[in-house]
């Protein structure tokens, strides 16, 4: 099976065979986290290229790498709060027939990632501040996991 042929909800199940979050509780603190922490690398990989131009010569391989920790991140998300990643993506289908297939999201073979565009800057700038709002909104459960522990203890 190769990324061509990949369905979103096969990406899913198999980003779930090795999710280690759930050992470490139920709730979902720790995948949240995580997918706080890579979207802050994507946005460090534009920061660096704006800021270091023509010598950072790793943009487009960091920014695949930190795309690809983040949807791994969201598919263990959606796993934990029992949501499919093709129902989710609904919306972008546009007719496909069939399993949604990251080709139906994503038809070019590549893209020119030679610097950020002031679209993509934006584009990941709103997906932080939606990581930001769901770390917000679950801040209960990020209380039982940062608990300050007794001194005495």
């Amino acid at each position: 099976m190769d990324g061509s042929t990949l369905s979103l909800n096969e990406y899913q199940d198999l980003a779930v065979k090795t999710d280690q979050t759930r050992i470490k509780g139920t709730n979902l603190s720790l995948p949240i986290l995580g997918l706080f922490g890579e979207t802050g690398s994507l946005l460090s990989e534009v920061k660096k290229k704006q800021r270091d131009s023509k010598a950072y010569d790793s943009y487009e391989s960091g920014v695949i790498e930190e795309f690809g920790d983040a949807l791994w991140y969201l598919a263990v998300i959606a796993a934990h709060a029992n949501m499919r990643l093709e129902d989710i993506a609904v919306d972008f289908s546009s007719g496909s027939n069939g399993p949604l297939r990251f080709t139906h999201l994503q038809p070019q073979q590549a893209l020119p990632l030679a610097a950020p565009t002031t679209e993509f800057a934006r584009t990941l700038l709103k997906l932080a501040n939606s990581v930001g709002n769901l770390a917000n909104n679950n801040g209960e459960a990020f209380r039982t996991l940062i608990q300050p522990r007794s001194v005495l203890s």
